[in-house]
């Protein structure tokens, strides 16, 4: 409910302004939009990034997965949070293997260059979007399970992540491949391991992000 009241005001009050735009000046409406009942439906339930069809604003599709991944947290939270860490872990591979079949397949990504693969999934004509932010929100909720809840044997792994040169050469590494063509998969499967490095706010990484003048 606070999630909704948080974005759903602005959210909502921009699609009418996007709206309002296009209808005055509909040279301007984006290649192949399509202004339906269905899309403009959809775009006020912010449902229409579930493969039902485009965003009236762009990044809105963004907000339509997020809605879906929210829906969705109780069940994602009973299984990673509350069940066995075999069902965990193993939700967690699922969803990295998710992500990897989406990049490789490139379901829903645009801006396609010969056939690169990207994880530039946002086209909502495509079940690619939610697919990939309900497997990255779920890796999320592993990596918040890894940190607050481990196993005796999972506490060593921990203990090794949360060491300051793990959580420096891990944010290296990352940025290193920010700089490649086309690493997605390696830099979102990277992620949460940075951030339960990080969390303890100990490692020098940490400190630096932390530091007042970098936080403002």
């Amino acid at each position: 409910g606070r999630r909704i009241a948080r974005i759903y005001p602005l959210y909502i009050v921009m699609t009418g302004i996007f709206i309002a735009f296009y209808a005055t000046f509909p040279h301007k409406v984006p290649h192949d939009f399509d202004f339906s009942a269905k899309t403009i439906l959809s775009n006020i339930l912010m449902v229409q990034a579930w493969g039902i069809g485009p965003s009236i604003i762009v990044a809105g599709w963004s907000i339509s997965t997020e809605f879906g991944a929210y829906l969705m947290f109780p069940f994602l939270a009973i299984l990673i949070l509350y069940r066995g860490k075999w069902i965990a872990h193993g939700l967690a591979c699922v969803s990295c293997l998710t992500l990897a079949i989406l990049y490789f397949l490139s379901i829903g990504s645009e801006y396609e260059v010969k056939y690169v693969q990207s994880l530039n999934i946002w086209d909502g004509a495509t079940f690619g979007p939610i697919i990939r932010c309900l497997a990255e929100f779920s890796l999320g909720i592993w990596a918040y399970r890894l940190y607050i809840r481990p196993s005796m044997a999972e506490k060593s792994a921990l203990d090794f992540l949360q060491k300051s040169w793990v959580s420096i050469v891990t944010t290296i590494v990352i940025i290193t491949l920010l700089a490649l063509p086309y690493p997605d998969v390696a830099i979102v499967i990277l992620m949460p391991f940075l951030i339960v490095s990080l969390a303890p706010d100990k490692s020098v990484v940490a400190q630096f992000l932390g530091w007042k003048p970098v936080y403002f």
